[in-house]
C-alpha cells in the first residue's frame, strides 16, 4: 500500500517538474518583436531623396526603444542626418501595439555613400534595421536613357527619327521617315567615329589630328574643323565651297554642367544663347561626340527648330535666343511630361513663327 502510495506521489511530482518545464519553455520562446515584413530589414535611398519609402512595421508586445547608430548629434537619435517619424511625431520609444516607422533623411550632400543601423529593443528582443542612403542621385546611378524614336508634329503633318544603338550606347543607325532616308555610323578600333554614310547619297568622313577633328564630304574640298577641349568644340572652322580659305565661324561658351550657353560668329555678326531646366538632356545619355550633334548630320531633318548644339545638352533648353546682324529673336520649349528617370516625353518648342512643334520621344534603357 505505501509501495503504492509512493509510486502515486512520484507520479503526481514528476507530472508537476514537467509542467513547470513546459511552461518554463514556452515563457523563454515569447517574442516580444515582430517585423511583419522581413524585406524592410534593409532600406536604401539615393542622395537626393529624404525619405527610404514606405519604412518598416513592427509588432510589440511590451515597451519598446529605438536607436540609431553612426554619429551621435542628433535630438533622441545617434545620426544627425536620419530620423524616425511615427504618426508624424519623431519617435523613439513605446508601449505595446503595431508601429509604422518612417525614417526621414536630410539630402546627402557629402558625395559619399552613409550608412546607419536602426535597433529596436523590447527585453532581450532586438530588430536590426540597416539604412544606406547613396552618395549620388537616382539619375547618376543610372546609365540613363536612350531616345529610340522621336516624332515632331507641326501642321498636321508628322515626321520622325528612329535610332538603333550599339552595346556601347554609340548610334549605330537613324532612320529618317517618312522619307525613309537612313544614316549607318561607323567607329574605328579605339571607339571614335570615322564615318557617316548616307544611303544612297555619300558619305562624311571624320579625321583627327591632336585636338582637331575634320568633318569632310567624300570628294569634296570643302570642310568643318572643331577644335575640342575635354570633348566639346570651343572653336568652329570651315572652308566653305566658295572659298580657297579656312575661317573661324563659332566660338562656344558652356556653363558647369557642360551645356552650351553662347556662341559667337564674329565674321557674319551672329550670336545664339541658351538656358536650361534642370532635368536630364534628351540626348544626354548617347556616346557620340559632342560635336557630331551639333552639325547637320544627325538631327536636323526633323529638328528644324532645335538648334543642333541643344541636342547633346546635359540640360534641355528652355529658351534659344539669336541675334543675325540687326535681327533678334527666340524659340521657347515647353516641357509638357517626364518618364521615372526625369527624361521629357514631350514637349513643344515655339518657334516664333505662328505655330508650335510638338515633340513625343521613346526611350529604352542605356546599356
Amino acid at each position: 500500500m505505501k509501495k503504492n502510495q509512493l509510486n502515486s506521489i512520484s507520479l503526481i511530482l514528476l507530472g508537476l517538474l514537467l509542467i513547470s518545464t513546459a511552461i518554463t519553455a514556452c515563457k523563454k520562446d515569447d517574442v516580444n518583436l515582430t517585423i511583419l515584413d522581413s524585406t524592410e530589414l534593409t532600406q536604401t535611398a539615393f542622395a537626393d531623396e529624404e525619405t527610404t519609402g514606405k519604412g518598416f512595421t513592427f509588432t510589440a508586445t511590451k515597451d519598446w526603444t529605438a536607436s540609431v547608430k553612426e554619429n551621435t548629434k542628433a535630438k533622441g537619435s545617434g545620426v544627425s542626418w536620419l530620423k524616425l517619424i511615427c504618426n508624424g511625431v519623431e519617435t523613439y520609444s513605446g508601449g505595446a501595439g503595431t508601429f509604422t516607422m518612417v525614417i526621414s533623411l536630410e539630402k546627402n550632400l557629402t558625395g559619399e555613400t552613409r550608412v546607419a543601423t536602426i535597433e529596436i529593443a523590447s527585453g532581450s528582443d532586438k530588430i536590426t534595421v540597416t539604412v544606406t542612403q547613396k552618395g549620388i542621385t537616382q539619375d547618376e546611378d543610372s546609365n540613363g536613357m536612350l531616345p529610340s524614336e522621336i516624332k515632331a508634329k507641326y501642321d498636321g503633318e508628322e515626321c520622325g527619327i528612329k535610332i538603333t544603338y550599339d552595346n556601347q550606347n554609340r548610334i549605330r543607325q537613324t532612320e529618317y521617315y517618312p522619307e525613309n532616308f537612313i544614316l549607318d555610323y561607323t567607329y574605328d578600333a579605339s571607339g571614335k567615329l570615322t564615318k557617316i554614310t548616307f544611303r544612297g547619297e555619300g558619305e562624311i568622313n571624320f579625321t583627327y589630328s591632336g585636338n582637331f577633328v575634320t568633318h569632310s564630304w567624300g570628294g569634296s574640298d570643302n570642310y568643318y574643323k572643331y577644335e575640342l577641349q575635354d570633348g566639346r568644340i570651343i572653336k568652329e572652322y570651315e572652308k566653305p565651297y566658295w572659298s580657297n580659305e579656312e575661317r573661324l565661324c563659332w566660338v562656344y561658351s558652356y556653363d558647369s554642367k557642360g551645356n552650351v550657353i553662347k556662341k559667337v560668329n564674329e565674321l557674319e555678326h551672329r550670336q545664339e544663347s541658351n538656358t536650361y531646366a534642370d532635368k536630364n538632356g534628351i540626348f544626354s545619355a548617347i556616346n557620340i561626340p559632342h560635336w557630331i550633334l551639333s552639325k547637320d548630320c544627325f538631327v536636323s531633318y526633323i529638328f528644324e527648330w532645335f538648334p543642333g548644339e541643344n541636342v547633346h545638352a546635359v540640360n534641355n533648353p528652355l529658351l534659344h535666343e539669336y541675334h543675325r546682324g540687326e535681327y533678334s529673336g527666340s524659340y521657347t520649349y515647353n516641357y509638357m511630361s517626364y518618364n521615372n528617370n526625369n527624361y521629357p516625353t514631350k514637349f513643344t518648342i515655339n518657334t516664333g513663327n505662328g505655330g508650335d512643334v510638338t515633340y513625343e520621344i521613346t526611350y529604352i534603357e542605356a546599356k
